[in-house]
């Protein structure tokens, strides 16, 4: 156990708790077992990569092991909505939709889609869509230079992933993804790559965002690993923020809260790595 990094640590110790969650709330999960033996798959295969990296520390293992939380991070996600209504048996959509509409007033999902062009459309799903890239790019790039800081950003990437992963299980809440189909039109080249990644989801991640507290997770770290492209970034967050709303993936309101819990995560979460003489402040 002593060569699991603190991020398999998490990891780990994530899946137990969900583990028990599952066999506390059997009766209302369909396929109970798939969802336990993918956790125990998910341990075994973090043992076993901490273990070889151990071996040969200077191999492409190496750099698969520091990385590797990125793919879970996409898994973590569709496994957390499929478990989403093992204790509420619905999603809360109605009361979502109540707290946006007394915060923002309208219903700004389904009144900024319809007023843009498909330019501006495929352009704001464009950005949506590079968040995924984002997720790995910065990270993977600064891998050899400054390998220290890329781990510390994957300990606090998959532990906000985690955090919101029991936000999606506790308090399901789908978005407006469903007025999607009457008011995006069919696009040309992000859209459609978007609609074909949405297939997956199985709904009830939308409050709060994960898309956004992770995107100010993933901009906080770049701009600490890459400091000249600090400005860029900082667009490129602004840009993410706003795509969830305009591409009618989330209400305001989670795009609001994500982002607080993406700033409250990025402040404090570096700070449980345990990392003896690593500068732990972001």
């Amino acid at each position: 156990m002593r060569r699991l990094n603190p991020t398999d640590r998490v990891i780990i110790l994530y899946l137990f708790c969900l583990s028990i969650h599952c066999l506390l709330r059997a009766t209302f999960i369909a396929d109970v077992w798939y969802h336990l033996l993918f956790n125990v798959i998910t341990c075994l295969t973090v043992i076993v990569l901490a273990h070889v990296h151990h071996q040969k520390p200077d191999s492409r293992y190496g750099r698969f092991h520091i990385l590797y939380p990125v793919l879970f991070y996409l898994l973590f996600y569709v496994q957390a909505t499929m478990l989403r209504n093992a204790l509420i048996p619905f999603d809360l959509d109605q009361k979502v939709m109540a707290w946006d509409l007394a915060i923002f007033g309208k219903e700004w999902y389904l009144i900024l889609p319809v007023s843009m062009n498909l330019f501006w459309l495929e352009f704001f799903h464009g950005a949506y869509f590079m968040y995924y890239v984002s997720v790995v790019l910065f990270a993977s790039r600064a891998y050899k230079a400054q390998r220290p800081l890329v781990e510390l950003y994957m300990f606090t990437l998959i532990t906000t992933a985690i955090i919101h992963q029991w936000f999606i299980i506790l308090f399901p809440s789908s978005g407006p993804v469903l007025f999607r189909d009457w008011i995006i039109p069919q696009g040309v080249v992000f859209i459609p790559i978007m609609n074909f990644i949405y297939s997956f989801d199985q709904g009830g991640g939308s409050f709060p965002s994960l898309h956004c507290a992770a995107a100010v997770v993933v901009t906080t770290f770049g701009a600490r690993l890459f400091p000249k492209w600090r400005i860029p970034l900082f667009l490129f967050l602004i840009t993410v923020l706003l795509s969830t709303v305009i591409c009618s993936f989330h209400y305001p309101i989670d795009t609001l809260v994500g982002a607080i819990t993406g700033l409250i995560c990025v402040q404090f979460v570096p700070k449980l790595y345990p990392a003896p003489g690593f500068n732990n402040e972001v």
